[in-house]
């Protein structure tokens, strides 16, 4: 029986929401509209903590990110989305194109910051 102001879902089974749950360790940035797909997308893996079944490491696809949030794309039907917000810790890169130097265990915005800052010119070292 379905109470006042309750909705029944139509299907018998529960439909595809049955299977949605929270991502606890969502964290979604106020700026969110102002991050725009990038064009060098990361393949990886991304730390989610359901609602339900618990934390579980997912194939993902880091598409936006800033530093201290980042999108991943998941393709699990538990994600009511096509991604969830996550902390850069909660993703990590899986492969590394042969040769181009970027460190895999490294999060998208350190690779990024990686690949913007110039080499230092001759025996100086780097300033922290």
């Amino acid at each position: 029986m379905v109470g006042q102001g309750q909705m029944r879902d139509p299907t018998p089974s529960g439909g595809p929401t049955a299977y949605w749950q929270k991502v606890l360790n969502a964290r979604f940035p106020a700026r969110a509209r102002e991050l725009v797909d990038r064009p060098d997308p990361v393949r990886g893996e991304a730390r989610i903590v359901w609602e339900r079944d618990g934390e579980e490491w997912v194939p993902a696809t880091a598409i936006r990110w800033d530093r201290q949030h980042v999108l991943v794309r998941i393709g699990d039907r538990r994600c009511s989305a096509l991604g969830t917000w996550l902390a850069p810790d909660d993703f990590r890169r899986l492969d590394t194109p042969a040769g181009d130097g970027t460190d895999p265990s490294a999060t998208p915005i350190e690779q990024a910051q990686d690949a913007e800052e110039p080499e230092p010119a001759g025996p100086a070292e780097r300033v922290a």
